[in-house]
């Protein structure tokens, strides 16, 4: 099985910050699954900083699911649970429909 050489350019730069991404409104990078879905980066609002993933329901508001976040002082990407706190130097790695990501404010 071999990889379509577009997609993994489009991997690594979303890996390793190249220029050239593409923003759309709040995403800050990401990289296409289909026409609709993307995996992509944004920085979480004001109003979520303090609050758990739980508290903010990005599934049952924005059908946005969080996969990861990663930690921009430690450049550290994990997984969490639901009640993981939302700090301000942390970005989300979701999964969903780009307009929905990008409702997220």
């Amino acid at each position: 099985m071999s990889i379509d050489p577009e997609i993994l350019r489009e991997i690594t730069e979303w890996e390793v910050g190249q220029e050239g991404s593409e923003v759309i409104g709040n995403i800050l990078d990401y990289i296409p699954l289909s026409e609709d879905y993307i995996v992509g980066e944004i920085a979480p609002p004001a109003g979520f900083q303090g609050k758990t993933l739980a508290d903010v329901h990005l599934r049952s508001k924005y059908d946005v699911n969080v996969i990861a976040i990663r930690d921009m002082l430690t450049d550290t990407v994990r997984m969490v649970p639901p009640n993981y706190v939302i700090k301000d130097s942390e970005i989300l790695i979701v999964i969903g429909k780009s307009r929905d990501i990008d409702r997220i404010h």
